[in-house]
């Protein structure tokens, strides 16, 4: 196969893609688990899973259900990609001082050039 061959083959491929929306789309937050978190027990961390086929910028926050702001998350070790990269961030039930949070209903918002998500999580003692 000569190159430029080669060539018209890869433009065709790409084309053929394009037309059949195969290529990967913006962010999209997937999902978390667990949504009760036990420090000292079985589930001590939240994970929170994205599919970012862009790489866009993400960041997670963790508020009480006052608004007060509570903590960062921690960018996650990298999913199982299937048709585009998974990632996650984590949560710990500590707040940014280290110290762990008390029982109760906390807010997390997770933040992209594509929009921000919301939801909750439970933290139970």
């Amino acid at each position: 196969m000569t190159f430029s061959r080669l060539v018209i083959n890869i433009v065709l491929w790409l084309a053929l893609l394009l037309s059949a929306g195969l290529t990967p789309q913006g962010f999209s937050f997937d999902h978390v688990t667990p949504h009760f978190i036990t420090p000292n027990g079985k589930n001590q961390t939240a994970f929170f899973w994205y599919n970012n086929p862009q790489w866009e910028n993400v960041t997670g926050k963790v508020y009480d259900v006052q608004g007060k702001f509570i903590a960062d998350m921690a960018p996650g070790i990298p999913g199982s990609p299937a048709s585009y990269p998974q990632f996650t961030l984590t949560w710990n039930a500590q707040a940014s001082n280290g110290q762990f949070v008390t029982t109760g209903v906390y807010v997390y918002v997770i933040s992209a050039e594509d929009g921000v998500y919301r939801g909750l999580v439970v933290v139970i003692r």
